[in-house]
């Protein structure tokens, strides 16, 4: 399976709604295509899982990006999520990195 190029990951911060299950909104560059509106977000269980994008219509929730097969489906998420772990864990280290430059200052 070609995977997609780019993902910028929009990492939202706990606590801005509780309730709320999204971890993260992020973009597919795929070649010339570009898809919006993806999300990271956390399951029942606590497991991450990736949504495609989708749009209300009068019948409920529609989904505009599907892979209809579910190996392929199986792997883009894999793909995605592990993308996800890397910037969350680059991240991180970054935000430490800050934190003890800060206390040497101080």
């Amino acid at each position: 399976m070609t995977v997609p190029t780019n993902l910028a990951f929009t990492h939202l911060k706990p606590g801005r709604d509780p309730r709320s299950r999204i971890r993260a909104r992020f973009d597919v560059h795929y070649g010339d295509f570009l898809m919006r509106g993806f999300e990271v977000r956390e399951g029942p269980g606590g497991g991450l899982y990736v949504r495609p994008p989708s749009r209300q219509d009068r019948g409920g929730w529609i989904t505009t990006v599907f892979l209809p097969e579910a190996d392929r489906r199986k792997a883009f998420e894999r793909f995605v999520l592990d993308a996800y772990a890397r910037d969350v864990r680059q991240q991180e280290a970054a935000e430490a990195g800050e934190a003890a430059e800060t206390a040497e200052i101080a």
